[in-house]
């Protein structure tokens, strides 16, 4: 029962990042049963013993805890989280690069490298080695020569101090030990924190001179080692970039916690070689040149098959031993060290994302963990949009001969990675996909379209045999395409009706088949017909003739796209009033057809969204000079009607500031003589004016006037 059981249990899982490993206890001891008989008892419904647990239960007990999620907002801070740490380390990458640019650094470097090893480089040229493939060959044996003194005989590694990866359950509970969070949004954790999050002592840098001190003393960590060889083949005159693989919190649940292993590094150094025209990656580390795939951690080896064999259940426990050593080797392989982001950053401090070079199954599965999705449903889309603006802050704004070179090696191996080794690797895979991953509106076309292999039984179909269906409608307003006629769909779904008007159109529709006698149909559900690309074809709309523009049933015309536009007829758009250029062509007696260029839907109903007028192309010129002059008389009027106003405004202050001067002068306390004095000046001017002030209010009046004029 338990050899039964165990391949479709791992056939369903779906996931390999999202779901924890349970480890299966090995199969008790049985006595070996005579070859003559065999016998299999199955036990009752009675107790059973808490100590005997068979595999096949610890199977499914693994299995139902495997798929407890976690709540949305908790992934969501998780996702928050692995972004920004992203970025952070994203940032810590760039400065180091730069700090490699130093000239008095680089300057150490060469004075402490061997004379042999410099001229080695210098001996490479066309004017004394004419071969190309020879100056290639020779530059990739300076390297070697040059990271063999590197890493044996100059630099010495030290085992800690270098960036890890941490989940985000072990950083969560080191964080709590420190107790409650600050309430200061300012407040910064001090480096005694974080070492106790870190668990040891981390490895300072803060500026050039650090890793000058470093360079001088000729030891350090390994992210120190391949930085400073780096800056060392800069100084050579070698186009070097700092690779780095960006170990930000993983954003998954049920990731492991580290543990101390050996793993490739986190910093590399990759080298141009002019003669070859190619990047090659350089391990100062370990002394490996030209050897893109050991930098990724995860292992290659896959886990033996195992099948239950009630004969030998000795040889079935060893291997079931063996698997599970394979399992917890690769889990601890990727603890300390995940490949999700790889960037190199060049001399100039741009950066490009060579991920797809270094990593073993980045279609199947790095590419699905890059970024997360904040979006129930987001998918890919919303993964890539998110790491292709943080790659734009930091990518080069033109591009190089180089560059497009590199983007075809790139390319090149993605399409040359191997067949996904789980369900989840084939989903949105872009060479390989299977029957269980498409999505409504995708089929396999043709439908005779050969298999290129299989997996657990399953056809595997290459990717480019997925079309994308449409409906006819859905062609027509996204792309101003229609159905050929007498093509058959595809492929039948369900109609769903999203408005309201299309829940009445199908209750009419029922009705009638159920008038008609057709009850089976009218029961059950009503479904349409979906389209390839391939069966559509541009829509041609009637021309204009005699300056008539044809029009729908409902007195517009559809124009989702501009190949939707009748021969003989020019769009005008809205430019400054919403409905001017409607009412002018009314006004002229020019036949006319407000444009629907999409809907917009609020509170399930379908609004039109009209964009402009369709007319005739040769009332197109009279149109616009009839709306421009009418539009020069709007402006007219508006700003007439503006200096009316503010000329109101002005009296109406003016008028207020009069009144409150007479009163303060009638009712205001004078006690002193030249109060007085200042009352009866105001009464002169009173007498002579009419009003006290009258002179500089009607001055004041005349600049504001000229002013607004």
């Amino acid at each position: 029962m338990a050899s039964a059981l165990t391949p479709d249990i791992e056939q369903d899982s779906e996931d390999d990042f999202d779901w924890e490993e349970v480890p299966v206890p090995d199969h008790q001891q049985e006595e070996e049963p005579q070859q003559q008989h065999l016998e299999i008892t199955i036990p009752g419904a009675g107790p059973r013993s808490k100590k005997s647990t068979t595999p096949s239960k610890a199977v499914f007990i693994g299995l139902r805890n495997r798929f407890k999620g976690i709540p949305h907002e908790e992934r969501l801070r998780r996702i928050d989280c692995h972004k920004l740490h992203t970025v952070v380390l994203l940032a810590n990458a760039w400065y180091r690069n730069k700090w490699l640019n130093d000239p008095l650094l680089q300057a150490r470097l060469l004075s402490l490298t061997p004379l042999s090893l410099q001229n080695a480089f210098g001996m490479i040229h066309k004017s004394r080695v004419a071969d190309q493939g020879l100056r290639g060959r020779m530059f990739e044996a300076a390297i070697v020569n040059l990271v063999e003194w590197w890493s044996q005989t100059h630099f010495e590694v030290i085992p800690s101090g270098h960036l890890k990866n941490r989940t985000f359950d072990d950083v969560q509970a080191r964080l709590e030990k420190l107790g409650p969070p600050p309430t200061d949004p300012d407040a910064v954790l001090d480096i005694e924190d974080v070492e106790d999050i870190m668990g040891e002592e981390p490895e300072r840098i803060r500026s050039e001179k650090s890793l000058m001190k470093h360079a001088l003393m000729g030891s350090g960590s390994r992210d120190v080692s391949a930085q400073l060889f780096t800056a060392l083949c800069r100084g050579l005159g070698i186009p070097a970039r700092l690779v780095a693989s960006i170990q930000s919190v993983p954003w998954q649940t049920h990731v492991g916690k580290p543990k101390p292993t050996t793993t490739p590094p986190v910093f590399w150094t990759e080298v141009f070689s002019r003669p070859d025209g190619r990047w090659i990656p350089v391990d100062p580390i370990r002394s490996l040149v030209n050897k893109r795939k050991v930098f990724d951690p995860t292992p290659t080896s896959a886990a033996p098959a195992v099948t239950h064999s009630p004969l030998f259940p000795q040889a079935y426990a060893e291997a079931l031993d063996r698997r599970a050593i394979i399992k917890n080797a690769s889990r601890a392989a990727q603890q300390e060290n995940r490949m999700v982001y790889v960037l190199a950053f060049e001399e100039d401090g741009f950066a490009r994302d060579v991920t797809r070079r270094y990593a073993k199954e980045y279609s199947a599965k790095v590419a699905k963990v890059q970024g997360g999705s904040n979006t129930i449903g987001g998918g890919g889309k919303a993964r890539q949009a998110w790491w292709e603006a943080v790659m734009s802050i930091v990518s080069r704004p033109y591009r190089l001969n180089r560059d497009d070179i590199e983007d075809e090696e790139l390319d090149a191996a993605q399409m040359t990675e191997g067949m996904p080794s789980t369900v989840s690797g084939f989903k949105d895979h872009p060479i390989y996909a299977l029957a269980r991953h498409l999505k409504q509106n995708q089929v396999i076309h043709p439908p005779d379209t050969p298999e290129i292999g299989k997996f657990r039984g399953e056809g595997v179909y290459p990717r480019s045999a997925v079309v994308s269906l449409k409906t006819a409608e859905n062609w027509m307003r996204s792309e101003g395409r229609m159905v050929r006629e007498g093509s058959q769909p595809l492929k039948m779904v369900k109609i769903r009706a999203g408005t309201i008007n299309r829940m009445r159109e199908l209750e009419v529709m029922k009705d009638e088949l159920r008038s008609a006698g057709d009850q089976d149909t009218a029961i059950g559900e009503s479904m349409q017909g979906l389209y390839a690309r391939s069966q559509t074809e541009p829509y041609k709309p009637d021309p204009v003739v005699d300056g008539k523009v044809p029009k729908n049933n409902f007195g517009n015309i559809d124009l989702y796209v501009p190949s939707m536009l009748p021969r003989g007829a020019v769009h005008v758009p809205y430019l400054m009033t919403v409905k001017g250029v409607a009412k002018i062509a009314k006004k002229l007696g020019f036949d006319f057809a407000e444009a629907v260029t999409g809907f917009e839907f609020k509170k399930r109903r379908a609004f039109p969204v009209i964009e402009g007028v369709v007319i005739a192309q040769e009332n197109e010129a009279a149109l616009l000079e009839a709306y421009w002059e009418a539009e020069q008389d709007a402006e007219e009027k508006a700003r007439t009607k503006r200096e009316e106003r503010v000329l109101k405004q002005w009296t109406r202050l003016i008028q207020g500031l009069l009144i409150r001067q007479r009163l303060q002068t009638q009712y205001a306390a004078k006690p002193d003589k030249e109060s007085r004095s200042h009352v009866q000046d105001d009464s002169h001017n009173v007498a002579h004016d009419g009003e006290p002030g009258t002179s500089k209010v009607r001055l004041f009046c005349l600049l504001v006037t000229h002013s607004s004029n």
